[in-house]
């Protein structure tokens, strides 16, 4: 082929030397409308993850309002220290381990309102918003053994149920020896510091104290 035909067939068959560039245009064009669509607003996220004891909250919440689990939904979650064992509810009346309580303040939504949890990291769970319904279940607070021994010794003696039994204050003591602060005449006691607890206890409006060590000992020491 001459020069003129080479020239000739170019001018006349121009499609044939563009369609490669074109072709790398097109393919370039869709790989980028794949890579812009994979960002598309709105696309799935994953769920935020949270600790075991929301769930456990959440949980709580629809049971105590009679609601399925998937109508409580999970507004915040904010780690807290509280200042003792009542997770920043504390009751009348109640006595706390006054130890710096690692936690969560839960903010929960069912049908348009809002409610707030108090957790610890493991499986306690208060309510302590201002819309808490009265009479709703609360974890007791935990007491050593030996203060539920002192309840039975005092509801025998006195001739009374258990449940009458109510406690008002457990305090821990280090007794001086072993008469665990109440010392009887004619009687010799280990001249040993004895930890232990004094234990308030009511039955019929009328207050009662005990003694304890840390196990199975328990006196009655009030007046």
């Amino acid at each position: 082929m001459t020069d003129y035909d080479a020239r000739r067939h170019r001018t006349t068959h121009p499609h044939r030397f563009w369609r490669g560039p074109a072709l790398l245009s097109l393919a370039l064009a869709a790989a980028w409308i794949s890579a812009c669509s994979s960002s598309t607003p709105g696309a799935a996220t994953p769920p935020p993850s949270y600790p075991e004891v929301v769930a456990l909250a959440q949980r709580t919440l629809a049971d105590t309002l009679g609601r399925p689990l998937d109508a409580v939904v999970v507004r915040a979650v904010e780690p807290v220290e509280w200042p003792d064992g009542s997770l920043g509810c504390p009751q009348p009346d109640r006595m706390y381990p006054a130890v710096i309580t690692p936690g969560f303040r839960v903010t929960l939504e069912v049908d348009g309102t809002r409610y707030t949890l108090h957790t610890d990291q493991a499986t306690r769970v208060v309510r302590c918003d201002e819309g808490s319904t009265p009479g709703a279940a609360t974890p007791p607070p935990s007491y050593p053994e030996v203060v539920a021994l002192a309840q039975r010794t005092l509801a025998d003696t006195l001739g009374r149920p258990l449940d009458a039994v109510v406690v008002r204050a457990v305090e821990p003591v280090e007794w001086p020896d072993g008469s665990l602060g109440c010392p009887q005449p004619d009687r010799m006691y280990p001249a040993v510091i004895t930890p232990g607890f004094r234990v308030t206890l009511e039955v019929d409006g009328t207050r009662y104290t005990l003694h304890t060590d840390q196990a199975t000992r328990v006196v009655r020491c009030d007046g």
